[in-house]
C-alpha cells in the first residue's frame, strides 16, 4: 500500500522447507498473505473497498493493476467476508462492473449503502443468478428492505419489486452525475 503518496513493495521469499517424516516440500506461512497469493491481506481489503465505490478498470488503473489482479483481490476478500450478517439490512445498492472491459464480462455487486459493506457477489447479471443470492437474506430481510439504488437501465427493477415488496428503487447517484457531465460537456 502506498506510504507518503509512494508506491511500496515488498518482495519478501518465502523459505522452502521439506517435511522430516514424508519429506513433502512446503513454503513458509505468513498470516498476512494467503497461501499461494503475492498479495496481503490488507491490501486486497483496500483495492475491494476502492472498487466498491468505482469500478474494477477506474481501481485497476489508478493501482497499477491488472482488472484480472484486482478482481482476484474482490473474490479473495469476498470468500473471507461473505456470508455477512444482513437481519438489519434497509439499503441495498446493486451494480454491475465490467470484470474484464470490452469482453462483456461482469460481475453483479451487492452492498449495504447504510454500511457500505459487500454483502455479495454474483458472478454473472442474470436474474435469475441475482435472485438466488437475493433469495438467501430470507423473506424477513428482503421484506424490510426500504430502497435499492441501481443504475438507470433498471434491469433488475422488476426483480426488487418482485423479491422487496416495500422497497423503493432508486437511481444511483453516481449514474446521475455521469449523465449530467456528459450533458454539460456536450455543449
Amino acid at each position: 500500500m502506498p506510504i507518503g503518496n509512494k508506491e511500496v513493495m515488498l518482495r519478501v521469499n518465502r523459505r522452502k522447507f521439506k517435511c522430516k517424516n514424508c519429506h513433502k516440500p512446503f513454503n513458509e506461512s505468513w498470516k498476512f498473505v494467503e497461501k499461494k497469493k503475492n498479495f496481503t491481506n490488507r491490501y486486497a481489503q483496500s483495492i475491494t473497498e476502492q472498487v466498491v465505490h468505482s469500478d474494477i478498470k477506474n481501481v485497476a488503473k489508478n493501482n497499477n493493476l491488472t482488472e484480472e489482479k484486482v478482481w482476484s483481490m474482490v473474490k479473495n476478500v469476498a470468500n473471507k467476508i461473505l456470508p455477512v450478517d444482513v437481519k438489519n439490512l434497509q439499503k441495498v445498492g446493486i451494480d454491475e462492473i465490467f470484470l474484464v472491459k470490452g469482453q462483456g464480462k461482469f460481475i453483479v455487486v451487492l452492498v449495504d449503502l447504510e454500511t457500505h459493506k459487500l454483502i455479495g457477489l454474483v458472478a454473472e447479471r442474470k436474474q435469475e443468478a441475482i435472485k438466488k443470492k437475493m433469495l438467501e437474506w430470507g423473506e424477513k430481510v428482503l421484506n424490510q428492505i426500504k430502497e435499492v439504488s441501481m443504475d438507470m437501465t433498471g434491469n433488475y427493477k422488476s426483480l426488487v419489486k418482485k423479491l422487496c415488496p416495500n422497497a423503493d428503487v432508486t437511481v444511483d447517484i453516481f449514474h446521475v452525475r455521469k449523465m449530467i457531465y456528459e450533458e454539460l460537456n456536450q455543449n
